[in-house]
Order: C-alpha cells, then structure tokens, then sequence
C-alpha cells in the first residue's frame, strides 16, 4: 500500500490513470482508501482536476449519490485551474441513464418515480383484498402503502423476483406471520410486475437496462470512471460497475474504512467496517471475473475534515472502538443534553440553533439537525 503522507501530496502519472504511451487504455480497478475525514474526496477532486487538464481527449465520469452532485461540480470547478471542468461530467446512477438512454435510445416506456409506484398499487391493492388476509385490513391505515411501495422498490434493487420470493416463504414457513406477509407481498408484488410490463418501468429497473446499453455509448467507452460518496452497492449496480470495468479504461472506488485493520480481511458483521470490506471484496471479485488488474491502493490518513478540532478528530476515530480511549483535555465542541422526552428534545435543539444564529453569526443554512422519525415534534422546529 501507498505510505499516506506520500498519497496525500502526490498526484498519478498518466500511466496510473489508465492511459499508456499509444493512448490504449489499460482496464484497471483502483481504491481510494481512508477513515471519514481523511480527505478522500478532496484528493479524488485535485487529481481529477489534474488527470482533465493533462489529457483534454480523456472523459472522465466522476460519479456521486443524487444529492452530491451540484456540490461536487462546485468544488470541481473551484479547483479547476481555468475554472471549467469540459472533460469531467459530475453524474448519479440516475443521471448517467439518463445521459446513455438519450445517447443511445431507449424504450419509449414511463418510468416510474415513488409516487407513481405507490398509486400503482393503491389501484391494485383495491381490487385484491380478498387475495391479502394479512396486509389487506391494514391497507387504509396512514403510510402502509409507502411502505409496501419501499418493500417492492428493495426487491427491484436487490433483484429479487417472484421465484425468489417463494424460496423465502418456503425458508420462513416456520417464523410465523413472515410466510403469511410475504405470500401476500407476492400476490401485490406479480400484480404490479404485471400491470406496468408494457407501459413502465421502476426508476430501479433502468439500471439493468443500463447495463445493457452500456456497450453502444461512445460516453463511456475508453473513459475514466470515478465512484465517491457510496457506502456500498446494490447487486443491479454491482453488475452495472463489472460491465463500466470491462468498457471503461479505468475505474475508482472511494471507500471508509479504518486502515489499521486489514481491509482485505472481513472478521464478522459485527466489525465496525464490514459493509466496507464486503463492498471491497465484492469488487475484487467482479473485477477478477472480467480480468481486471488491480492498481496499488491510495491509502489516506490523518482527519483533513477536523484540522483545528482535536476532540471531533479524537471522536471518529473512538467511536464503537474498544480498547476505549478518553479524551483528556477539556470539550467545547461537543455537547450533550438530557432531555425527558422528544418535544423538550425538539425544544432544546431549536433554543440552541437560535442561540447560534442570533449571538454566534452562524446562518441556518450552516446548520442540519439530523434525527430520526418525530412525528409531530417537527413541528416544534418551523415554531
């Protein structure tokens, strides 16, 4: 593995980025590797800037989550030298359909977005009641329907389809209600299959048929392909990456993990990294099936996103980590309150947001309240 102050400081040759001296790519797969913090994206930008500005005839498809996008063309463009960034295109799963389908044709099929498949099956289930003794007297109750839609959309992500399902209410045959739900879950779920084959398709289908149009892009074939901002992949995009590696002059993957264990070496799901290591081995695998090689791994240390805050820094790297290690100094930075319920929580956190904005200089928009489902509490916050 790269030593991490000389990844942190160096950029890749045009060698590493995939790219010989004939200008023949060389199909690769590279990790960046590093803690939360450690400057893994930062790194990703400055050297993509400069892999775009060395060689303007290369693509490079810097790929993010939905809502990373705008953000990143942002600090894309800031570090560009000539502020512009004509050879990089910052784009999501969703996004890079898009971009292939208009490229190259498409069924002329509906996709679906989540309130077009929940409509869907508050149609469908109207009309099957009969057919769901379990789920069917709960079908008017508040959310239900959004939840059987956020059940069929994982099972559209994860591939699983009617056979599938009934393997799994044969294996759960003995856990009492479950065969009973999913029974009627494969009734709902053959019936919306069937009414939107010839008009539709789910917003998770369009990766399998993205796959397929891969090859007929000329976006994609001979580019370099970037993955940043994911904790892990589901099997449709799995397969999406294994078919990017073998078209594609290069790919890189950004992962989180601890690098003082060994991130080839899964130990159990209860390792604190497990979804990552899984995520890096899964991606060996795909890549040793279509005879990718492996670049060196870039290994990043250190806490680039807690410079000048110690007891952040000090946190990321204890948290859920045994031994224990305390922190020694005195905390200003981190703050705890006690509260007897989740309105006086709701409370207290709109008191302290108004205390920074009014006395501190901060503005909302330097603030996120992340928490989980309160309901009507939520309403304590516009108040």
């Amino acid at each position: 593995m790269v030593d991490a102050k000389q990844a942190v400081g160096a950029s890749l040759s045009t060698s590493q980025i995939g790219i010989n001296v004939n200008g023949w790519g060389i199909m690769s797969l590279q990790l960046y590797l590093g803690p939360s913090g450690a400057g893994k994206s930062y790194k990703l930008h400055k050297d993509v800037v400069s892999w775009a500005s060395e060689n303007p005839n290369q693509n490079y498809l810097f790929l993010v989550p939905d809502q990373f996008t705008m953000q990143t063309q942002i600090d894309l463009v800031k570090d560009s030298k000539c502020g512009g960034i004509m050879n990089i295109d910052v784009l999501s799963f969703s996004r890079l359909a898009h971009r292939i389908f208009e490229e190259t044709g498409c069924d002329d099929r509906v996709v679906l977005d989540d309130t077009g498949k929940s409509l869907v099956l508050r149609k469908l289930a109207s009309g099957l009641v009969e057919e769901l003794p379990v789920l069917g007297p709960n079908l008017n109750k508040i959310g239900y329907i959004h939840e059987i839609k956020s059940i069929i959309s994982e099972f559209k992500q994860y591939d699983i389809d009617a056979s599938k399902l009934v393997e799994l209410i044969s294996f759960s045959e003995t856990k009492g209600m479950l065969s009973q739900k999913l029974l009627d879950l494969k009734v709902l779920y053959e019936a919306f299959n069937d009414y939107i084959c010839n008009e539709f398709i789910t917003s998770e289908e369009t990766m399998s048929l993205l796959t397929q149009k891969l090859e007929e892009s000329k976006i994609v074939k001979g580019s370099v392909v970037i993955l940043d901002g994911f904790t892990g992949f589901t099997p449709i995009q799995y397969r999406l990456i294994q078919r990017l590696l073998e078209l594609t002059n290069k790919v890189i993957v950004s992962i989180t993990i601890d690098i003082n264990s060994n991130p080839y070496k899964i130990t159990g799901e209860q390792e604190l990294f497990h979804l990552s290591k899984k995520t890096i081995k899964n991606l060996q695998t795909i890549a040793q099936e279509v005879n990718v090689s492996f670049d060196e791994d870039i290994v990043l240390d250190g806490s680039r996103r807690f410079e000048g805050n110690p007891q952040l820094a000090h946190l990321e790297q204890n948290l859920f980590r045994f031994p224990v290690k305390a922190y020694e100094d005195e905390v200003n930075n981190i703050v705890l309150s006690e509260c007897k319920n989740p309105r006086q929580e709701v409370r207290s956190a709109s008191i302290f947001i108004k205390k920074l904005v009014l006395d501190e200089g901060y503005e909302y928009r330097d603030i996120a309240v992340v928490c989980g489902d309160l309901g009507s509490y939520a309403d304590e916050f516009v108040r």
